[in-house]
């Protein structure tokens, strides 16, 4: 009895320090995209279904944004484990980091709401690929939130990693929203690059 009492405590430790339901979700969701589902083309929509929980509440009751987020994330997780992105990565030790990412929120999801997330890739350049997300209502088929995401390659090109999965290196044409939010990415890079240019100019 006093073994458990001294080390009951001690399996809390990894709460306090880590996020230990981020990993077992990521372990789950690895698991059931390799063992339950086929193989699926990049261009495919996949599915995420969910459920807003006690635990997804912020203070008014509705899903609080930052699940959106965590959420969109195991759901794009599903869609590069599904389609051999994940295999190609490890065997070039080669990783992919999110830079960028826009979501409008068009109605609230509410305590106990069923929710499917549409992952997507919609187009790519020559560093990374453009994904979008949707929140959708199952019931009608109303989009909750929308979200484009960019994730950029590291140690590969989203080209050579089309042209092993697909057999096309070559992107689709980028939707209109997808090529203006693109542009403000620029300017936005080009803007915190002069401010650091200028730091450095005044530094000197």
């Amino acid at each position: 009895m006093s073994m458990m009492m001294m080390t009951g405590p001690l399996v809390f430790i990894p709460f306090l320090f880590f996020d230990v339901y981020y990993f077992v979700r990521m372990v789950f969701v690895i698991a059931y995209a390799r063992l339950m589902k086929p193989r699926c083309s990049p261009f495919n929509k996949f599915v995420t279904r969910g459920i807003c929980t006690t635990n997804d509440l912020d203070l008014w009751l509705h899903m609080n944004n930052a699940r959106y987020l965590r959420e969109m994330d195991f759901a794009r997780l599903h869609l590069v484990v599904c389609t051999g992105l994940w295999e190609i990565m490890k065997k070039n030790n080669a990783t992919m980091v999110l830079t960028a990412s826009t979501t409008r929120y068009r109605k609230s999801i509410n305590l106990f709401d069923f929710y499917n997330i549409h992952t997507q890739v919609k187009c790519w350049d020559a560093k990374g690929f453009y994904i979008e997300q949707r929140y959708v209502n199952p019931n009608d088929n109303f989009v909750f939130a929308i979200a484009l995401v960019y994730y950029r390659l590291l140690g590969l090109t989203p080209g050579d990693v089309m042209l092993e999965l697909t057999g096309k290196s070559e992107s689709p044409e980028f939707p209109e929203e997808i090529r203006l939010w693109a542009d403000y990415n620029l300017a936005s890079s080009n803007m915190l690059k002069n401010i650091n240019v200028c730091d450095r100019d005044k530094n000197d």
